[in-house]
């Protein structure tokens, strides 16, 4: 046996509450725009698929659907470039063939709301 007596030091109040606190969650800001679930927009509401659904109703270019698309929910113009493709593309795994694209003869872009045929 030792005869060394056990260290007793201890630690102050301030030093012991600090090791119990968890760090504070930073806030988020709402980015994206409050959404209702319209029943003529396929797409889950408030996603990037669904604000570019409801944005190209107002008939706008390629360009500015996608800057107002981006500005609306706080994403880069690349992301909704991106997510305009997938759109566009009837075969494409997300869009699962809810929507196609209409372009116009001066030059505004709109989606379509396609109705899938049942099968029975």
């Amino acid at each position: 046996m030792s005869t060394k007596p056990k260290s007793t030091k201890s630690k102050s109040p301030k030093s012991t509450a600090k090791r119990h606190l968890k760090p504070k969650a930073k806030a988020k800001a709402e980015a994206m725009p409050a959404a209702v679930a319209d029943p003529n927009n396929p797409y889950r509401p408030k996603s990037a698929y669904h604000v570019l659904f409801a944005t190209s109703q107002q008939c706008l270019t390629k360009p500015a659907l996608i800057a107002k698309t981006a500005e609306a929910t706080g994403r880069s113009e690349t992301q909704i470039g991106y997510s305009f493709s997938v759109l566009k593309a009837r075969n494409h795994k997300s869009n699962g063939g809810r929507s196609c694209l209409i372009e116009e003869q001066d030059g505004t872009v709109r989606f379509v709301a396609l109705q899938k045929n049942p099968t029975t």
